[in-house]
């Protein structure tokens, strides 16, 4: 039995399983490949952070203001300002601890609809491997080659899901 069930080993599903898991949840986290970080692992690895040292040091002035109006000018009206406003309020919050984890962000340059140079590179390697070590310190469980077939429903609520394994076992 498990309090959440996450489904999928991205940056989003880890970041899901360690907050549930640290707020004293069970957490079960499903991945269908053998490897975490979904579709991260292939990415430049750029993550719009504003008011970080690295942009202090370029000299480039930003704040929550101006990374939120970007954001909702980059979604053109299909953003729900709700999580734009949860992403704004703590992404400086969520820099710090990726940094206070020994994570190194390269100078800001520009990105897609950003007024001031946001875009933070990372290796997303490291990245996935320190939220992986995350989950594991709040003890999240992780199963890795668990493809979620289907979720399983009763009246509102998600009750469990049937799940197959590399072998083809289902559960």
């Amino acid at each position: 039995m498990t309090d959440v069930l996450v489904v999928g080993g991205g940056l989003a599903g880890l970041m899901a399983v360690i907050e549930a898991s640290a707020a004293g949840a069970s957490a079960l986290l499903l991945e269908k490949r053998e490897i975490m970080g979904g579709s991260a692992v292939v990415t430049p690895g750029l993550i719009a952070f504003a008011g970080t040292d690295e942009q202090r040091e370029a000299g480039v002035e930003d704040g929550v203001d101006k990374l939120r109006k970007s954001l909702l000018s980059a979604g053109k009206g299909y953003c729900n300002t709700d999580l734009v406003d949860a992403y704004c309020s703590e992404q400086l919050t969520l820099y710090r601890w990726l940094k206070d984890g020994g994570l190194e962000f390269g100078p800001p340059h520009g990105g897609s609809n950003q007024s001031v140079p946001r875009s933070h590179a990372v290796d997303t390697e490291k990245l996935v491997n320190f939220l992986v070590g995350e989950a594991e310190r709040v003890h999240a469980t992780i199963e890795q080659s668990t493809r979620v077939e289907r979720l399983l429903v009763k009246g509102d609520r998600v009750v469990g899901a049937l799940v197959k394994d590399t072998s083809g076992q289902r559960e």
